[in-house]
């Protein structure tokens, strides 16, 4: 099976189902580089096994301390932050995929850990517990107030908290956070990558009207305006936003005159 064919299949099993290491992986090999997909899985058994307690606590230490996963503060935006296999070799990435790390380790250890998609900083959570952990800096262990402060640090105080940003990410939602920090990165200068992952991305199913707008326009940035018009109208006949997405691609279909 190959990767385009690969991730669609993962995408289409039901959320609870959704193997998020796996899909994170066959991910990165479509759009970086063709690579041992088994081997990367493999890295994440080898961590479990080094894990010597089965608390979400001792899973922080061990991953953020005794390993040395870490933050990428020199380099933020390196694209590699962001690909798993990237951040399983290297050691290094972003609060989202350290977050996964986290997921997918403490899954194979049998240690609830969920993902939290706080606006601007991603965090983890124990599944039993309001206990909060942030990965990209040395895995520090929070309560909700320390997320809120966090926060607070993160946006500079132009918004306030919102108890709601602790919400649990569904595996769905974490995927499509990592899609939306490559396109809105510094992939979108790069139309050949670019357009690999938009094809990915658009597999995922039930997309919402922002979703395919905001896919729309990536794809005609890169000059397919084609696919950009039928990615607004296969989703019109499902959304109360029908008006706008026929709207929009009819532009698109105009550009190809």
């Amino acid at each position: 099976m190959d990767l385009v064919a690969r991730f669609a299949s993962l995408v289409s099993r039901p959320g609870a189902e959704l193997p998020l290491d796996e899909v994170a992986l066959v991910m990165s090999a479509h759009a970086r580089a063709p690579f041992d997909i088994a081997e990367g899985l493999a890295r994440l058994d080898d961590l479990a096994l080094g894990c010597g307690e089965t608390t979400f606590d001792a899973l922080a230490g061990h991953l953020f301390g005794a390993v040395g996963f870490r933050g990428n503060t020199a380099r933020y935006d390196d694209p590699d932050n962001s690909f798993l296999d990237q951040v399983l070799e290297r050691r290094v990435g972003i609060p989202i995929t350290l977050a996964v790390v986290m997921i997918e380790v403490g899954r194979r250890l049998g240690v609830g850990v969920l993902g939290i998609g706080m606006p601007g900083h991603f965090l983890v959570r124990a599944a039993d517990a309001d206990v909060y952990c942030d990965p990209f800096n040395g895995g520090t262990l929070l309560d909700s107030d320390g997320c809120a402060a966090l926060f607070h640090r993160v946006a500079g105080g132009a918004q306030p908290f919102d108890a709601a940003f602790l919400a649990p990410a569904t595996a769905l939602q974490i995927l499509k956070r990592m899609f939306a920090n490559l396109e809105h990165g510094p992939f979108a200068n790069d139309p050949v990558r670019l357009g690999a992952l938009l094809d990915l991305h658009l597999m995922i199913p039930s997309l919402g009207s922002a979703e395919r707008l905001s896919l729309g326009a990536q794809l005609a940035n890169v000059g397919r305006f084609a696919d950009a018009a039928r990615v607004l109208e296969a989703g019109a006949s499902q959304s109360m936003e029908s008006k706008a997405l026929l709207r929009q691609a009819r532009t698109y279909r105009a550009r190809l005159n």
